[in-house]
């Protein structure tokens, strides 16, 4: 169904958006423990020219140090704003990483080119924030746990036909860039998604070979 553009897709772990973004599902649920990436999605969702044009104005004052450390210690009030800034951050930081310290403050350090030269990023174009907005025109977004998510989306049995897709932290692998995950916490996942598969749901997940 997903193919055909009508199915329901559900993802509790949003992040860089990929795989939901280049499917454009009729319907969906995405979620993210992130609440500044769902912001920002949520912006671009209703509002995708004015954070162009508010990326085009950061990305104009350079990609220096100190104008990253600059926008990265700043406090937008708009959610515009907030977002043109989390877009700038990305292209601008180290490795386009997305983490935050305790307190929830972004952490992550000046990028540099190889050569030790300032980053010359690909900016997002209009064209760009139009086909985001596109994507996710039918698609609800929220902020929160996994368990929250799935919840929301109908309860174990209301959720036949829609597909679950799970791109969770990874088993084994360095996963400090958010809350962190124990074995219990993978197995726990498990056990959920194999209720929803039981009740009709289509279930994918992006793990390495792992128990």
């Amino acid at each position: 169904s997903l193919a055909r553009g009508t199915g329901r897709l559900v993802s509790p772990f949003l992040g860089g958006g990929a795989v939901e973004l280049a499917v454009a599902p009729a319907t969906g649920l995405f979620a993210d423990n992130a609440t500044e990436i769902i912001d920002l999605y949520r912006t671009v969702q209703s509002n995708p020219e004015d954070v162009y044009e508010c990326v085009r104005q950061l990305a104009g004052f350079g990609c220096d140090k100190k104008t990253y450390l600059e926008i990265r210690e700043s406090a937008p009030f708009s959610a515009v704003a907030q977002a043109a800034r989390t877009i700038y951050l990305n292209r601008v930081g180290y490795n386009g990483m997305y983490r935050t310290n305790k307190a929830g403050k972004f952490n992550i350090p000046h990028g540099k080119k190889n050569d030790g030269s300032d980053l010359e990023p690909a900016w997002p174009t209009m064209a760009d924030f139009a086909a985001v907005s596109r994507a996710l025109r039918g698609v609800v977004l929220m902020s929160g746990d996994w368990r929250d998510t799935l919840a929301k989306a109908g309860g174990s049995c209301e959720i036949e036909g829609s597909t679950i897709y799970c791109d969770s932290p990874y088993f084994g692998t360095y996963d400090g860039y958010g809350p962190r995950w124990s074995a219990e916490d993978h197995r726990a996942l498990a056990e959920a998604l194999r209720v929803y598969w039981r009740c009709g749901a289509e279930v994918i997940v992006s793990q390495p070979d792992c128990p």
